[in-house]
Parts: structure tokens; C-alpha cells; sequence
């Protein structure tokens, strides 16, 4: 395809910056160059004619500069290992420590895997990209929190938009329908889901900033595309999962207000009607209900929207709880360790037979074996540790930025505050129903968020350590 050789055009001469970069130790071009150039990573499969080697399948250019970054990072850490940790705050944060005990673990569980080999690729692949998006994007946020804006602002408005504008394009002629929608997309995106899992993250970042800077037609034109990407890509989790993360971020600004008891109580409560409410639209009774409902507000689109909770015709669905059965039995195997970090895919062929949907799933031309849930997808190839630890982690890298964000005397630092976390949050909740941290443009991102939500947690801090330091003193002088 002709825009395969464009993209390899591109990370040629990206790669041949970021070259440059390393070799004069700019770090803030190497982490600009990286920033811009997760829109248009592309997943392109290398066929090298080597008997018996067997790559992973890279992303152009974002593995490579990963790589390259991660490289430039690790030379780097002795120029700062006299005075690191106090330099870098690196001792104020709990994020960074259950981060380094995810990763520590992964690397056990790699030694423990069934397939070394395919988990070791993967687990390189996953530290390169928390070096590179996460650790960059911590040194460089931890100083200047309001470098998050930029990031969007700047860095990544062109190549997101003219990403965006080829997919829409090709939307267009190709037809504005659900069968187009994979042959529109790429290669910049795998498949249909992971194209609405971005999308969603896109409009999500760009409406915050949009709302903050009503007069920027950059801003305004990267929403605009982001929205109607988000609708062409004809992802319920990608539609489901940004109105949920709104929905939330309201309810979370409303109990943070109040009282910690009631808060406590509002919060119980309201998990308890959520637990009610979807139980009842996963029946068959209040699958009916919502159907007829959003068919007639909403028309074709309320049908596909009301189909996320039919788990009994919806071929879709019946899938992922066949891949959700498969990897329970997996699970049973080591619920301690697990199979091995990426490793379900090749493990899923020989207990597919255990899921009694197999019949129906084989309806489905999918030739992809993902389990389809993140939280999963770490019980099973980490064991109950492995899903601990991430669980944890998604928590605090949520819980710090919006606290950032809602005890903020002024608008731009509640608005760095919600650009890092309500992307994170949209994400969090499409990982109960897809996992995308094996797709390099998607992990790029999480890590960015991760490295702003740890700056962000040093941050408050570091604050709250010099008032209690200046208030102490103050009051010693009275």
C-alpha cells in the first residue's frame, strides 16, 4: 500500500532525529518527536528472510524511538545517580513504587512463563515504553505540570489531526459503515475497537482543553475530528466508555465536596444502584427495555448502543465470554503466577474446547485470541498478584490527579489535573470489555498519563510537606 511506504518514509527520517537528539542529549526534542509521533504509529508486519527468526510485530516509529529513548534514558541515569532520587522526588511517590513492583513481578512472571521467549519480547517492549513516555514525561511534567497542555496543544494537534483526517477520509469513500471501518483505519490501528478505545481518549483530552480555551480553532478542529471519529468507528466500549468517564468525573467532584461519611455512604450507595442498574440491563427483560428506548431516541445508533448488554445474540459478546471462560480455565492452571505476560493467545488454542460457546464463536472470523479485558488478561498471565498490583495502580494513578484537580485554587491546575486523569478513567473502564497494552500507540499514552499522574502526586506532596514545614515555623515564631 502506498501509505505503508509513506509511514516508512516517516519513521526513517523520525528515527534519523531522534539519532541527532541522542547524540546531543536533547532530551525534551527526543520526548517532543516521541509525543508526535504516536498518532500515526502504525502497525506493520517485517517478514525477514531468516529461517527460524520470528519477530514481534513492531509499531513505526513509536517501538523504535521507544527503544532509542529507552536507551538515551539508561545512559543517562548515572549523570543523576549521585543526587536522583531527591532530584527527581522519585522518594515522594507511592506510584512509582507499586509501578516498580508491577514491573518487578512481570519479570518474574516471565522467568515463570510457559513461553519465555514471547513474554521476555513483550516485557522489553512494555519497560521501553515506560521509560520513554512515562519516564520523559515525568522528568519533564514534575517541574512544570502545565508541559500536560502542551502535549496535546502542541506536540500532537498536527500529526493527530491529519492521522485522523485520512481515516475520515477514507471513511467517506469507502462508506460510513461498520464493514468499512477496519479497511479505513488502516494501518494505523489494528482493528475497529482499539481505533474507538483511541478515539475516545482523544475527544476526551481535546473537549477538556477545548472547554478551557473556547477560541483555539487548533483545539477546535482536533475535537471536531476526534468526534466524528469516535462515531465512524462503530465502538460501543469507545462511545460507552467516554460518556462513563464524564458521568463519573461529575459524580467524583460531587462526593469529594462532601463529607468523608457521607461521602463514603453517597459512594456505597451509588455502587449499589450501578450494580442494580446494569444487572437489570444484562436480563432479557431490560435488554428489551433499553432497545426500544434508545431505538427511538437514538435510532440505529441506540440499537448497537443498547446491544452491549445483550450477551445471548450479540455475536460480539458471546465472543468475549468465550475468551473470558477460556481464560478462567487458564487461570485455574497458576492462579499464583499465571501463563506468562502475552502469552494467552498461543495458550487459547489448546483450551478453546473448554468454553461450551465454541460453536458460536466460530461464527466469528476473528483471528486474533485476545481475552478482551484487561483486568483479565493480568489474572490470567500474572495471577491474582498480577492483577492486584494493577488494580492498585489504576487506582492511584486515578485517585492523584483528581484530587490535584479538585482541591486546585485556580482553573489551569484543575484542568492539568483532569486532562491527566479523565482519559485514564475513559480507558479503565474499556479494559473491562478489551486490553490494548500489547498496541504500542495505546500503551504510549497510558504510560504518558502515568509519568503525569506521578508528577502530579510529587507535586501535592511537596506542597503539603512545605506548608506543614512553613506553618510549623510560623507558629514556633509566635
Amino acid at each position: 500500500m502506498p501509505s505503508d511506504y509513506i509511514l516508512i518514509a516517516l519513521t526513517i527520517g523520525i528515527l534519523a532525529l531522534s539519532a541527532l537528539f541522542f547524540i546531543t542529549k536533547n532530551a525534551k526534542a527526543l520526548f517532543i518527536l516521541a509525543t508526535l509521533s504516536v498518532p500515526f504509529s502504525s502497525e506493520i508486519v517485517v517478514e525477514l528472510p531468516i529461517q527460524g527468526l520470528e519477530l514481534p510485530t513492531l509499531f513505526f516509529p513509536t517501538d523504535f524511538l521507544a527503544g532509542i529513548i529507552a536507551a538515551f534514558i539508561l545512559f543517562a541515569i548515572p549523570l543523576v545517580a549521585g543526587h536522583g532520587k531527591e532530584r527527581l522526588g522519585l522518594r515522594h511517590s507511592r506510584i512509582f513504587l507499586v509501578w516498580a513492583l508491577y514491573f518487578l513481578w512481570m519479570f518474574i512472571t516471565t522467568i515463570l512463563s510457559g513461553n519465555p521467549i514471547v513474554s521476555a519480547k513483550f516485557l522489553l517492549l512494555q519497560i521501553a515504553y515506560a521509560l520513554t513516555y512515562g519516564g520523559l514525561g515525568y522528568y519533564f511534567l514534575q517541574g512544570n505540570p502545565g508541559e500536560m497542555k502542551s502535549v496535546y496543544g502542541r506536540y500532537m494537534l498536527v500529526s493527530l489531526v491529519a492521522t485522523l483526517f485520512v481515516c475520515v477520509v477514507e471513511h467517506v469513500l469507502l462508506g460510513a459503515g461498520r464493514e468499512a471501518t477496519d479497511r479505513a483505519i488502516a494501518p494505523f490501528f489494528r482493528e475497529h475497537t482499539v481505533y474507538g478505545g483511541f478515539t475516545a481518549w482523544m475527544f476526551l483530552a481535546y473537549f477538556l482543553l477545548w472547554w478551557a480555551s473556547q477560541l483555539s480553532l487548533g483545539l477546535l478542529v482536533a475535537l471536531g475530528f476526534s468526534t466524528v471519529a469516535l462515531f465512524l468507528s462503530y465502538s460501543r466500549g469507545g462511545w460507552l466508555s467516554a460518556m462513563g468517564a464524564l458521568v463519573m468525573v461529575l459524580v467524583a467532584q460531587w462526593l469529594w465536596r462532601l463529607p468523608r461519611s457521607r461521602a463514603l455512604a453517597a459512594l456505597a450507595g451509588s455502587g449499589l444502584l450501578a450494580i442494580g442498574g446494569l444487572s437489570f440491563l444484562l436480563s432479557s427483560k431490560g435488554q428489551m427495555w433499553l432497545d426500544d428506548k434508545l431505538s427511538e431516541i437514538l435510532g440505529d445508533t441506540g440499537k448497537r448502543i443498547a446491544s452491549s448488554f445483550d450477551t445471548q445474540r450479540d455475536l460480539s459478546n458471546v465472543g468475549r465470554i468465550h475468551r473470558w471462560i477460556v481464560a478462567w480455565e487458564l487461570f485455574k492452571q497458576d492462579p499464583l503466577t499465571g501463563i506468562g505476560p502475552n502469552t494467552y493467545a498461543e495458550e487459547y488454542h489448546k483450551y478453546k474446547r473448554a468454553s461450551q460457546l465454541l460453536g458460536a464463536i466460530k461464527k466469528l472470523d476473528v483471528a486474533y485470541a485476545g481475552i478482551h479485558s484487561e483486568y483479565l488478561t493480568a489474572l490470567t498471565e500474572m495471577g491474582i498478584l498480577g492483577l492486584v498490583l494493577l488494580v492498585v495502580l489504576y487506582g492511584m494513578t486515578l485517585y492523584y490527579p483528581l484530587a490535584y484537580a479538585f482541591s486546585a485554587g485556580d482553573k489551569q491546575a484543575r484542568l492539568i489535573g483532569l486532562l491527566v486523569s479523565v482519559p485514564l478513567l475513559s480507558y479503565y473502564l474499556h479494559a473491562f470489555i478489551n486490553n490494548f497494552m500489547d498496541h504500542g500507540k495505546v500503551a504510549a499514552l497510558i504510560y504518558l498519563h502515568w509519568g503525569a499522574a506521578m508528577a502530579l502526586e510529587v507535586q501535592m506532596r511537596k506542597q503539603k510537606q512545605s506548608i506543614q514545614k512553613y506553618g510549623m515555623a510560623s507558629q514556633e515564631v509566635v
